[in-house]
């Protein structure tokens, strides 16, 4: 897929493994980041997703069309199929930011889900200090529809709220 300025590439299993074989200098390029714990963690998340047959994911590297650099990603994990429920995810990497980059590929990925994957329900939880999130999803329609007491543990143990967003295929 494409829109006026990226390039949304699958991030597909076989992409993927296909990458795990490369050195990690490559993979850095690959994925778009500059510290090789980063890519450790990100494919230690992927392997903890796709471990479980209930839930999939369908996630697109974002491409600057210009640089043909990975500047992010963006989809949908926590996919339950037999529930039509996914949440949204996306990451922006920090010189890219404030571009309307993400708005710009979320604009793409969120009719693909509902029209192609017959996706009825896409949800964003959001940190409520995450106020750059949550102004982009409302931007692109989703409704509050409450709060998650205690919902997120960081790494250090703590537990954290989460906002609770969505939206509806019938919402568009």
């Amino acid at each position: 897929m494409e829109t006026q300025r990226l390039i949304l590439r699958d991030r597909t299993r076989a992409l993927i493994a296909e990458t795990r074989q490369l050195p990690m200098k490559d993979q850095l390029v690959f994925f778009g980041y500059e510290k090789e714990e980063q890519v450790k963690y990100m494919l230690e998340r992927m392997d903890i997703g796709l471990s479980n047959p209930l839930v999939d994911y369908r996630i697109f590297e974002l491409i600057d069309k210009n640089t043909k650099r990975v500047i992010g990603n963006c989809g949908f994990h926590s996919w339950l199929k037999e529930h039509s429920r996914t949440e949204i995810s996306y990451e922006l990497h920090e010189p890219f930011r404030k571009q309307g980059f993400m708005n710009e590929a979320l604009k793409k990925i969120i009719p693909f889900g509902f029209e192609v994957l017959k996706i009825n329900r896409i949800e964003a939880i959001i940190s409520p200090s995450n106020i750059d999130s949550i102004k982009t999803v409302e931007r692109i329609g989703f409704k509050k529809e409450g709060l998650l007491r205690k919902h997120h543990k960081t790494g250090d143990g703590t537990f954290n709220d989460s906002f609770l967003y969505a939206l509806l295929a019938s919402d568009l």
